[in-house]
């Protein structure tokens, strides 16, 4: 097994893409006691009713909302905060093609995370009759409520034109009207960070991607690795690990999941003690 600890010591700056064998729903499936037990504490009480009715239609939306408002409002302890032990002290920044923001609660830094494919923490226009974006928890939970209070299963409508609104996440079915100034900030961030790593001693960690996402960072990361001689790459996934011929002598293919493989890797004695 590689070790990562000793790789990141070795490296002046390390990039990390997070793909789609680190979702949300790999993590925390939605039928987790822990999630009926934070609306429990709400006076809620129907998520596990819904729950029960998982394939129906009617209930798919709701079911989310539940969800997803847990995920955007709680600090929850996954397999992400192993990550910000093992980043600790060094300089980073974490690419993720994931959209459901479980990053985002847990106690790596967001400052240093971006997700061109969309969040939860916002909605938008389904119809995208403009660039505005909602923030979701405060909508999300008026919807819940009144969904426990009526039984309602409607979708919450844009203030402008009155279309659903939508999380703002990027999909074949809203790629023509994704907004995506959400996350246009922290790209402009990620893209001068990289302009930052040539020449320096740079690990390049891509972390379940597989091809879900190939254009976002599985191929840029190849060129990057490519073009820097002291960088290099190492691949995990359970089965989408293979490194070209080009690469070869600098990069390491670990045909593992993600998870196992973090899970797997040994931390600083002094980070051993830190919460999650």
């Amino acid at each position: 097994m590689i070790s990562l600890k000793k790789e990141i010591e070795n490296a002046d700056m390390v990039v990390v893409g997070i793909g789609a064998e680190l979702q949300a729903k790999n993590l925390i499936p939605y039928q987790a006691k822990e999630i009926a037990q934070f609306y429990q504490k709400l006076g809620m009480t129907k998520y596990e009713e819904i729950c029960a009715h998982a394939n129906e239609e009617e209930f798919t939306y709701i079911k989310d909302l539940y969800y997803f408002y847990y995920i955007v409002t709680q600090k929850i302890p996954t397999i992400y905060d192993r990550l910000e032990k093992i980043l600790a002290g060094k300089n980073f920044f974490i690419i993720t093609s994931n959209t459901d923001d479980l990053i985002y609660s847990s106690t790596l830094d967001e400052t240093k995370i971006v997700a061109p494919c969309g969040t939860r923490r916002y909605f938008q226009c389904s119809k995208g009759c403009e660039k505005n974006l909602y923030p979701a928890k405060e909508l999300m939970f008026a919807k819940l409520k009144e969904f426990e209070e009526t039984g309602e299963t409607s979708k919450i409508g844009c203030g402008l034109c009155k279309a659903p609104l939508e999380f703002n996440i990027r999909t074949k079915d809203t790629a023509a009207h994704y907004v995506e100034e959400g996350y246009l900030l922290q790209w402009g961030k990620y893209t001068k960070w990289l302009q930052g790593t040539l020449n320096k001693r740079f690990l390049v960690l891509e972390l379940g991607e597989g091809f879900e996402q190939p254009n976002l960072f599985h191929w840029p990361f190849e060129r990057l690795v490519y073009l820097n001689q002291k960088a290099k790459l190492i691949r995990v996934h359970s089965k989408l690990s293979q490194i070209g011929e080009e690469l070869k002598e600098r990069a390491v293919s670990v045909p593992m999941s993600a998870i196992d493989f973090l899970m797997e890797q040994e931390l600083d004695d002094k980070n051993e003690g830190k919460n999650c």
